[in-house]
């Protein structure tokens, strides 16, 4: 299956354009928290708001990958010295990094986070 890759807009919008890659979802359709820090309950409240009103769910994975075929891997930053930033996954191998910008991911990170898959709640 061949998809549209879809970038971000604005340097915080990562997974934003993540789950619009992953989902199909058209990118203005997404929670726009652009201005919240990704650290900040705000942000993870509008997404899984965001989740609950379409019957998806949010699992975060801190140890190991998720089973999940495709999934969102939170990554350093190679723009923003600090922040953490969203790529595409398919199981070990990165598939999309939505970066416009600026550096990009054009391999599987060395160091993952944790890792997002979504779910039917």
């Amino acid at each position: 299956m061949t998809r549209e890759a879809v970038f971000q807009r604005k340097h915080d919008e990562c997974l934003r354009a993540c789950v619009s890659f992953l989902l199909g979802i058209p990118y203005d359709e997404l929670p726009d928290v652009s201005a919240a820090d990704d650290s900040t309950d705000d942000f993870w409240s509008a997404w899984v708001d965001w989740g609950r009103q379409r019957g998806k769910e949010l699992f975060f994975y801190y140890d190991g990958m998720p089973a999940a075929t495709e999934w969102i891997a939170v990554v350093p930053s190679l723009n923003q010295p600090g922040k953490d930033h969203a790529v595409v996954m398919q199981r070990a191998r990165l598939v999309h990094d939505p970066v416009s910008h600026g550096e990009r991911y054009d391999k599987t990170p060395a160091e993952i986070k944790y890792g997002i898959t979504l779910g039917d709640s």
